[in-house]
């Protein structure tokens, strides 16, 4: 099986229907979605396609990008670019395997497939039994290309099996940020083109395709388990698109007799390829995640430290909210953070105000596990703005709209300490997980917080926040705390006169912030509010 030449990729047609085809046919404006069995996979096979295009036939500029997203190439043109690359792409056969280790390992004891999905029980949870959630006999037989794209998501979500085994390239479990229409129905090949960067935004020299430096599989893994083994971009002059194809994990898949079909319990459809087992060793391709830079991903670092100790931003138990989005969006010296190479690209070479070239609306789609060492504590997935901006005019924007975080942040907080009054008469030795609280804050408030954002963006200055928008929005966030708050200790019956007390006691301190505590009143003043004003 080769995987840019054989029928194999899940897609969604315009009129609903699943279709298999080639990567190929991706450029059919009918298809419109791709249709992956898992989230993670989903996301997975995007990257995979993102990663092709911006291998074979990167565009040479703005103008050329342009061409190409509105006037996709035919099926048989693009089939030509991809046929570049398919002596890497065989995930089976006698030569060298598509994201697997050079070496057979065959001194190695095979492992069950199950092992090889991220969320799944691993060997340690299996041991402890531990797998209450994700059971270790749900994926036992998969077919040949779900154990590809299950390998290329371990490869590229950088989790790590254990002790010697390596994240990968963007450390583990990295923020995936995407561009994608808003229209639902726009072609796939608009929404992987989209996240093809021009080499004039992103410039490197053109890649030697049969080099194990942008694919490793294609020769023996550099183990890590010696010294001076790290693999720096700098050093091993490996190729700028290698963060494409990093492959920190030695791995074989064991694909069962062709003569045995068996029905793929992901995809619940016979085939006649399937893979019940793999092989696994440690101490393979070893990246400092600081040294390199994956143009899919947002990275932050210390400003007393500077880039070089830079991270790549990662999911949190808060999941994937505003309170992250300057974080994903924007590029800031002074805050130390660094949007994805895509997003810079949008702002400088796809949708620049000075020109009506690209009329299509689009957001940010933003994926990634939260990962906790090895285990996956869950996948998170979100759809944010993107503002339409020029790139060298973000400072000012991005200072507005911080402030508005930092004091959201305090409402947040705010909150969560007065609940916990109402709630307990010793708040401070209270436990138990009070998270339900501020996702259901950054939900409630999300849709007034992207409003003060869009009127920001159609100021003539981007700096402050005018006082019309400061008032609705710190209205709106007033009224939200006061709900939630009334909603989380007055919503039951209260019994003991005591905890009516308590409540009420605590009620009033949050109204006191709420409505006059000192960030409020700075607030009120920065942006000029007459408190004795009414804004509709």
């Amino acid at each position: 099986m080769n995987l840019v030449k054989d029928v194999w990729l899940p897609c969604k047609l315009k009129d609903g229907s699943i279709k298999e085809l080639t990567i190929a046919e991706m450029v059919n404006p009918d298809v419109i979605d791709l249709a992956l069995p898992r989230a993670d996979f989903q996301g997975a096979a995007y990257q995979l396609l993102i990663g092709l295009l911006q291998t074979v036939m990167a565009p040479e500029n703005r103008k050329e990008w342009h061409q190409l997203y509105n006037n996709p190439p035919t099926p048989e043109e693009l089939q030509k670019q991809l046929d570049k690359v398919a002596h890497a792409f065989n995930v089976t056969g006698e030569g060298p395997l598509f994201m697997q280790d050079f070496d057979a390992l065959e001194d190695v004891k095979p492992s069950s497939i199950n092992g090889i999905f991220i969320d799944g029980p691993g060997e340690n949870g299996i041991k402890r039994n531990t797998d209450h959630f994700v059971k270790r006999t749900a994926n036992n037989i998969i077919s040949l290309p779900m154990a590809a794209l299950a390998l290329f998501a371990w490869q590229v979500n950088g989790v790590a099996f254990g002790t010697g085994y390596r994240v990968g390239l963007r450390g583990g479990g990295p923020l995936t940020n995407l561009i994608v229409p808003n229209n639902n129905n726009a072609s796939l090949w608009k929404k992987v083109w989209l996240n093809v960067i021009n080499k004039v935004v992103w410039p490197y020299e053109a890649p030697d395709l049969n080099s194990e430096e942008l694919f490793p599989w294609l020769g023996e893994t550099r183990s890590s388990n010696k010294p001076n083994s790290k693999i720096y971009p700098e050093k091993s002059k490996r190729n700028d698109l290698t963060v494409y194809w990093a492959m920190p994990n030695r791995i074989r898949l064991i694909l069962c007799d062709e003569n045995e079909m068996a029905v793929c319990d992901l995809t619940g459809k016979k085939s006649r390829f399937v893979v019940k087992e793999f092989k696994k060793r440690n101490y393979g391709n070893q990246y400092p995640s600081e040294s390199w830079s994956h143009p899919l991903t947002p990275y932050a670092y210390d400003v007393k430290k500077g880039e070089h100790e830079k991270y790549t931003i990662k999911p949190n138990s808060d999941g994937i909210t505003y309170n992250l989005w300057t974080n994903l969006v924007f590029t800031s010296k002074a805050s130390g953070q660094i949007c994805s190479k895509n997003i810079e690209h949008f702002y400088q070479a796809i949708n620049r105000r000075k020109t009506n070239i690209f009329g299509d609306q689009v957001s940010l789609w933003c994926f990634g596990f939260d990962m906790s060492n090895r285990e996956a504590k869950c996948w998170y997935s979100s759809t944010l703005p993107l503002i339409d901006m020029e790139f060298e005019k973000q400072a000012d924007f991005l200072r507005a709209v911080k402030e508005l975080q930092e004091l959201t942040n305090k409402f947040r907080l705010e909150l969560n300490k007065r609940i916990k009054e109402a709630w307990f008469e010793r708040p401070g030795d209270a436990k138990g997980d009070t998270k339900f609280i501020a996702a259901e804050f950054w939900r409630r408030t999300e849709n007034i917080f992207f409003d003060a954002v869009q009127r920001l963006s159609e100021q003539e200055g981007y700096y402050p926040l005018s006082t019309e928008a400061a008032s609705v929005w710190l209205k709106g966030i007033q009224k939200i705390v006061t709900d939630l708050f009334d909603e989380y200790t007055l919503s039951v019956d209260i019994g003991d006169p005591r905890t009516l007390k308590r409540v009420m006691k605590a009620r009033r301190f949050l109204s006191i912030w709420v409505y006059g505590g000192r960030d409020i009143k700075n607030f009120k003043q920065q942006h000029e509010i007459d408190t004795n004003k009414e804004v509709a």
